[in-house]
Order: C-alpha cells, then sequence, then structure tokens
C-alpha cells in the first residue's frame, strides 16, 4: 500500500512563488513511490499563528487521513521552535511521519536518524524554555531590588462599561470585537470581565 503524503508548501509574500518547493516535493514523492493524497498552500509569515492551509493540514493530521507530511524545509512549517515541536508531537501521536526534503529529515520509523534530529530539536526547545524563564526570572529580580512596579497596566477594563452597554442591547462578542476595534483575545477578555460585573450587579 502506497503511503498517502500531504505536501505543505508556504511563502511569505504574494510576490514569492511556490512552485520551486512544489517541484521539490513532488519530486520526492515520485521517488518515493508515495500517493499525493494532498496540496495544502500558504501565503502567510512563518510568525502567523493561524494559517488556513496549517489549519486544514492539522486536522488532516488528527484525522491520521495522511500517512506523512512532506515540506521543503522545518522553516515552512513551524513558527518557532516551540512551535515546531508541537506539531511534530501532534505527527507522532497521530503515527504521521514528517519530511523535510532539502534537510534530509525523516521521522517515520524506517528512517532513526531522522527520529533522533527531532529529539534533538525537542531537546533544544526544552533549553530554550530553560533559557527564558531564567532570563525572566532574572529581570523580575532585578527590577523588584530597583523598586519598580511589576504588572500589566489594566488598560482593556475602559471598554468594559461599553461592552456591557452593548451586551445589555444583546449584541455578540464578534460585534463587540468590532465596535471596540480589539484582538479576539482582548475582546473576549474584555466581554468576560463585563458579564462578570453585570452578573454581580444582579446579585
Amino acid at each position: 500500500m502506497k503511503t498517502r503524503i500531504a505536501l505543505y508548501l508556504r511563502v511569505s509574500t504574494e510576490k514569492q512563488s511556490h512552485d520551486s518547493q512544489r517541484n521539490a516535493l513532488v519530486d520526492y514523492a515520485a521517488r518515493h513511490d508515495c500517493l499525493m493524497a494532498h496540496e495544502l498552500t500558504d501565503v502567510a509569515s512563518g510568525g502567523r499563528f493561524t494559517r488556513t492551509g496549517l489549519d486544514e493540514l492539522m486536522k488532516l493530521v488528527r484525522k491520521r487521513r495522511v500517512d506523512a507530511v512532506a515540506v521543503y524545509a522545518l522553516d515552512r512549517l513551524g513558527r518557532s521552535l516551540q512551535h515546531l515541536v508541537q506539531l511534530i508531537g501532534e505527527f507522532e501521536t497521530a503515527g504521521v511521519g514528517l519530511v523535510s526534503v532539502s534537510q534530509n529529515i525523516d521521522t517515520s520509523d524506517s528512517c532513526p536518524t531522522g527520529r533522533l534530529q527531532m529529539h534533538l530539536l525537542v531537546c533544544f526547545a526544552e533549553f530554550e524554555r530553560s533559557l527564558i524563564r531564567e532570563r525572566v526570572r532574572a529581570g523580575l529580580a532585578a527590577a523588584r531590588a530597583k523598586g519598580k512596579r511589576l504588572g500589566r497596566v489594566p488598560t482593556l477594563h475602559r471598554h468594559v462599561f461599553r461592552a456591557k452597554r452593548m451586551l445589555a442591547d444583546g449584541k455578540k462578542p464578534r460585534e463587540i470585537q468590532a465596535a471596540l476595534k480589539l484582538p479576539t483575545s482582548s475582546a473576549y477578555k474584555v466581554v468576560g470581565m463585563a458579564r462578570k460585573e453585570m452578573a454581580e450587579t444582579v446579585e
């Protein structure tokens, strides 16, 4: 039975083309006699948290509709080392291999070298997390030693009054977000604070 492989391609801007990545991935699939089951593309910065093509790819992985995912290079897939490790974990849980054709990485069971490379990435990610935590702790300690007040200024509270009025008028969170011109996460925090204050008033 042929390996069902999904090709994932990403470029950062509309001025760039997926063609060179596609050629390399199609060549890999042909040489390894794989069935090209899906091709997902994105035109987005690697730093974007949500990408249409990547989201669709992960749905296929979670539903085990592919046996492997091929990318030209790992930086086409993950937005950071942490994100890449998270995706690799999902691939492993679903039993889906990851192939980076330009870096000769293959995490399938038949390629122990590729799996070793992935485990090294996980170790590097944990090391990176440890360094970040250490720097944060050191920075907080230095700030306290200088008598600085820590914590964020609660700027979202200034939107709560308007959010309460809109909730009372039957507006939905999406409509409130648009009216307040806030990012999704911030808008939902404001809505949550507004609902809490409204509930306390009722009580």
